[in-house]
């Protein structure tokens, strides 16, 4: 069975995720994508906390994608540092499948 991943990155508007949700469906990077949002974000940036909403970008791939999809959502991605976070999931074979038939490997 293909290992998929998650890999999941947030945006400070709805229209950037949305638009880089499109374009990795499009470019067959990601099977799907999901934007969520908004909520609350609290970090610590530049020495002080900070608090913003942002909307979170949830793309489901191949583990041999991971750099390429990772790759694409940096290439235009508007912050200095981006946070992109991949997990392993644990998936069905039919939405393996899924995966591995929508996705360009």
């Amino acid at each position: 069975m293909p290992q998929i991943i998650e890999v999941t990155v947030t945006y400070d508007k709805e229209e950037t995720a949305l638009a880089t949700a499109r374009k990795l469906v499009e470019h067959r990077l990601a099977a799907c994508a999901h934007v969520e949002g908004p909520f609350i974000s609290v970090y610590w940036w530049e020495g002080k906390v900070q608090q913003e909403p942002e909307w979170r970008l949830v793309s489901k791939t191949l583990l041999p994608l991971k750099e390429a999809l990772i790759e694409a959502i940096e290439r235009d991605h508007p912050y200095e540092l981006s946070g992109i976070l991949t997990t392993q999931a644990d998936v069905s074979e039919a939405f393996a499948s899924w995966v591995q038939q929508e996705v360009k490997a």
